[in-house]
């Protein structure tokens, strides 16, 4: 686990492997297509040279340059993604989603500090990262079902890799209160690369989360996600569908729910639920209980 520079890689949608910033080798993988618009498993991205290891836990602090922290998100744009209806979430249903894996019998996520022995989701990505980008709209979706979330700003992906400036937001210094779960967002780096070609450093893993992000994805890869023993390597949402978005359009969008890429995102956020509803006890259950999440298979 880097805590420097770049970083891991993102699958399902694609990943990113750490490792110092240089000039990025696009490997594709194929698409399958997911409610039309939806590549799923699109594309692999490497970056070369020696990953960094992690040193101190994240703080919250001041984005360096860098950073892609910016205006806050709209109050108007976080109700549309915070209050879509039942019935939006069940007419998007699972989709034909990658699914996530299943970490061996007795694995733990590191509580979240001031977790008070709820359960914790954990996340690590980084502000560069397309597939990052992706991913973190149907996991505030998701999260937003069961707490909620402060401190979100507005940011996209870096202009100088695949799908560039992909719209999306940074969890630098955002906040989620829940009586369910507690979540643990590090975003180990910003958008733009400083003059030596180096992705600034934002936040980093403590010695036992890295330990466990290196036992479940050896490569090395972002985003990152694991709650209970459910985990993703990669996005399962392709940041092909953010092409051309705007941050307000794709949540109006979204909120709607009618057209494919809606749908999609979605289908990812109630994918997401199913597995935080299994750490939850099933609660709660208006939420555990729907068709949609009832619908969705996890391993």
């Amino acid at each position: 686990m880097p805590g420097s520079s770049a970083t891991r890689r993102s699958g399902g949608g694609g990943r990113s492997t750490r490792g110092r910033r240089r000039p990025v080798a696009w490997i594709a993988l194929g698409a399958v297509l997911v409610v039309l618009l939806v590549i799923v498993g699109a594309a692999i991205w490497k970056e070369g040279g020696p990953g960094g290891g992690s040193k101190s836990p994240a703080v919250r602090t001041q984005p360096p340059s860098g950073a892609g922290g910016g205006a806050p998100v709209s109050e108007a744009m976080l109700r549309e993604l915070t209050t879509i209806p039942a019935s939006t979430f069940d007419a998007a249903g699972g989709g034909q989603l990658p699914s996530p894996q299943l970490a061996p019998a007795g694995t733990r996520v590191p509580d979240a500090p001031g977790a008070g022995g709820k359960p914790t989701l954990l996340y690590v990505g980084a502000e560069f990262c397309p597939f990052c980008a992706s991913e973190r709209w149907p996991l505030v979706i998701a999260l937003s079902r069961f707490g909620t979330w402060q401190g979100l700003e507005l940011s996209r992906s870096s202009s100088q890799d695949v799908f560039p400036d992909t719209p999306t937001f940074t969890f630098l210094h955002a906040s989620y209160s829940s009586p369910y779960l507690a979540v643990r967002a590090i975003e180990m780096a910003g958008r733009v690369p400083g003059p030596d070609g180096r992705y600034p450093p934002l936040q980093s893993p403590t010695p036992e989360e890295a330990d466990l992000v290196r036992r479940l994805d050896p490569d090395g890869s972002i985003p990152f996600l694991i709650v209970g023993r459910t985990y993703w390597v990669g996005s399962p949402l392709s940041p092909e569908v953010l092409k051309g978005k705007t941050w307000e359009g794709f949540a109006r969008e979204v909120a709607q729910g009618k057209t494919p890429a809606a749908r999609a995102t979605l289908a990812v956020a109630n994918q997401m639920t199913a597995a935080i509803c299994r750490v939850t006890g099933g609660q709660p259950t208006e939420v555990c209980n729907s068709p949609a999440v009832q619908g969705v298979r996890l391993p």
